[in-house]
């Protein structure tokens, strides 16, 4: 068997405090800074008078004419949406006229133009969308 040591003339233990940690180190920090890190940063919305290009090629543009409501949402892939939908041709001849066009949103039911564009527009926002051909009814129009 093993002889046990005699601690009785060791001092008290006793609590002398700590100074306070730093922000650095207090428990979880490094998580919070890591998911702090990783939240994306919200995009800037473009200025009412302002083009946003789409795709980033120049095709598929749009610019906010009326702006939705302020804490407005924007409709997300497979939600059924409903719009207003005017068409026309660069010389501002009038193609189509829809006043309450349904459709679910990203599944291919009408236009890409529309599945591209609706997704960034708020609810209750008025907007302009230009389109080249290829997004809207192939290149004969």
């Amino acid at each position: 068997e093993e002889e046990e040591e005699d601690l009785s003339e060791l001092p008290p233990l006793e609590d002398v405090g700590r100074p306070p940690l730093e922000e650095a180190e207090q428990p979880g920090a490094l998580a919070r800074e890591f998911l702090a890190a990783m939240e994306p940063e919200p995009e800037p919305a473009p200025a009412p008078d302002e083009w946003l290009d789409i795709l980033g090629n120049g095709l598929l543009r749009k610019k906010t004419l009326v702006p939705g409501p302020p804490g407005s949402s924007r409709p997300a892939k497979g939600q059924v949406v409903t719009v207003q939908l005017q068409t026309s041709l660069e010389n501002g001849t009038r193609v189509q006229e829809e006043p309450e066009l349904v459709f679910t949103l990203g599944d291919c039911d009408v236009i890409q133009a529309l599945d591209l564009s609706v997704p960034l527009m708020d609810v209750g926002e008025t907007a302009m969308v230009t389109a080249d051909s290829k997004y809207c009814y192939g290149p004969q129009g």
